[in-house]
């Protein structure tokens, strides 16, 4: 390698950069690609709406002879996602002097993909992990094996087919403590994939250590924190106090498996964005409504993965019970089907007058760009790492939330 110059190509050097970037984030390393043939030709920073298939309704039973409906219930899941791109640059001469393999990794590959890395982890865990249909509170000096076996119960409850994953804090599992860490068993496949953030495996979930995962800070006395009205667009919510990652349950709201059928869960509804005075924000899920059959009654479903009546959700008046009653910080712990996130990486169209690559290591697909400002004459590297990372699926997430 040390004696390695000139042949050390602008396409290897991409290539160990987009290497850095994909072993820097252990969150998008679970998840699945659906959109991978949908994003050609679309444009960065644009939202799109993308549906995904509905497993329909099957029906049993003496008289479940008649197909006439079957076909009027059928309904696609909506999602809107949106093109995003994390970018840095490196001067010219800082790239084009290390000839050698060892010192371009160490000097720009490595710093730099850690950053891109950084980046991309922080935007897909804040945007993703209020897209959950469950959370369990519980107090850090209360913390045990048991809750993360609850946890793991209630997305096994879903009935889903996928691999689990968890993500927590490093200090999360120092809290648990060398015991019952022991009780966390390995796997060569996982410490592959996550390296030495993966921690081990319980209860079928596997868990790894993620930096990134989000500390809710609740100030004041959130006791007075209220929802007064779902929109019947089924996003928009009206309240007082409201926050960002205010949770909240109502009292005919239950979460459903991957077929619509009730579940023995209440529902969580989470808050996405507030406005400045707390007075009106939107939810992280759209709630659709559909029929369900005689058994199911009038069903609330589809995107907001809800069973209750339309009547006691999407109205004014609402009795809504908030899982945080005190102020302080609250560590958030996720246990996700790995299949609940979409991941898909894109190209960004070629730049005249520029000598470009673009390489795809593991999930990242990274492109650089080699130009000159003649306005400065400087010549400089863009490094552009394009993606699409979007939790579809609220009913293979589930949430511990720790209070601090």
């Amino acid at each position: 390698m040390a004696n390695e110059t000139n042949t050390f190509s602008l396409n290897r050097k991409t290539q160990y950069l987009a290497a850095a970037v994909n072993d820097n984030v252990p969150y998008i390393q679970a998840s699945r690609s659906y959109l991978k043939d949908k994003v050609e030709g679309k444009k960065c920073g644009l939202t799109y709406n993308f549906y995904f298939p509905d497993p329909g309704k099957a029906y049993a039973g003496t008289s479940e002879v008649d197909i006439t409906n079957d076909l009027k219930v059928v309904q696609e899941r909506e999602v809107s996602c949106t093109l995003m791109n994390a970018r840095t640059s490196v001067e010219l001469g800082t790239w084009e002097r290390l000839t050698e393999i060892e010192s371009f990794v160490n000097e720009v590959a490595e710093p730099r993909g850690m950053t891109l890395g950084t980046e991309i982890e922080i935007d897909s865990i804040t945007r993703g992990w209020k897209v959950s249909d469950g959370a369990r509170v519980v107090a850090a000096a209360d913390l045990g094996m048991d809750d993360l076996a609850g946890i793991a119960a209630d997305l096994k409850a879903i009935r889903s087919r996928g691999k689990f994953r968890g993500f927590a804090d490093p200090s999360f599992f120092h809290s648990l403590g060398a015991k019952n860490l022991s009780l966390f068993l390995p796997s060569d496949i996982m410490r592959e994939i996550y390296r030495s953030a993966f921690i081990g495996n319980y209860m079928d979930v596997d868990w790894v250590s993620e930096t990134y995962m989000p500390t809710l800070s609740v100030t004041g006395t959130m006791t007075a924190a209220t929802v007064t009205e779902i929109g019947t667009d089924g996003v928009s919510v009206t309240g007082t106090n409201l926050y960002a990652g205010y949770m909240f349950e109502l009292p005919n709201a239950y979460c459903v498996d991957m077929f619509g059928r009730k579940t023995k869960q209440k529902k969580v509804f989470i808050v996405d964005s507030v406005n400045g005075a707390g007075t009106a924000g939107t939810l992280s899920q759209r709630i659709v409504c559909s029929t369900g059959n005689a058994a199911e009654a009038t069903a609330v479903q589809t995107n907001c993965n809800t069973f209750g009546t339309f009547g006691s959700i999407c109205t004014s008046g609402l009795t809504a019970t908030s899982l945080i009653t005190a102020s302080g910080d609250y560590s958030i712990v996720q246990a996700r089907d790995a299949d609940a996130l979409e991941w898909d990486t894109y190209k960004h169209p070629s730049l005249a007058g520029c000598e470009e690559s673009t390489q795809r290591v593991g999930k990242i697909t990274c492109q650089v760009a080699k130009w000159a400002n003649i306005a400065t004459r400087q010549q400089v590297m863009r490094i552009d790492v394009p993606y699409i990372s979007q939790m579809i699926d609220g009913r293979r997430s589930r949430l511990l939330v720790i209070k601090l």
